[in-house]
């Protein structure tokens, strides 16, 4: 499917993510850029002529990449997202010998994720805080800028 028949879908996801203030054509313009280097794959669940959920595959590296999974927040809880994720799964093996899923640590998809048989290799994460008033003078008094 083309890339922008899900492009309603992608501005909603946009949207829970970063909010109502933000613009999204450049990022999208950005994004679509990306994928399309990595031989981007989109599939789509319509219904009365409307994407109410999309996922989406890309290949790179020798393996695939599920990299993005979606469901209209209207129609979630319905399994729509396991059967698009399971499909998405099957592209991406008829086009890479390795599959993988990006997802974090506590989030609801990565409990999808599991069920569907996938399981953790790698976890990272990483909390970084900004330099306090005193860690910036401490390290200006010792020669470091």
């Amino acid at each position: 499917m083309d890339y922008d028949v899900v492009r309603e879908l992608r501005d909603i996801w946009h949207r829970e993510d970063f909010g109502e203030h933000i613009e999204t054509g450049t990022f999208h313009a950005q994004a679509r850029a990306v994928a399309e280097l990595a031989q981007v794959r989109v599939l789509a669940a319509i219904e009365e002529g409307r994407p109410i959920g999309f996922a989406q595959v890309e290949t790179h590296d020798g393996g695939s990449e599920v990299s993005q999974v979606f469901v209209h927040p209207e129609r979630r809880g319905a399994g729509l997202g396991g059967a698009l994720t399971a499909r998405a799964i099957s592209l991406g093996a008829d086009a890479a010998p390795d599959v993988w899923i990006c997802a974090d640590r506590d989030d609801r998809p990565r409990r999808l994720y599991e069920r569907l048989g996938f399981r953790a290799v790698v976890e990272t994460g990483v909390a970084i805080l900004p330099p306090s008033t005193r860690s910036v003078s401490a390290a200006s008094t010792n020669g470091h800028s």
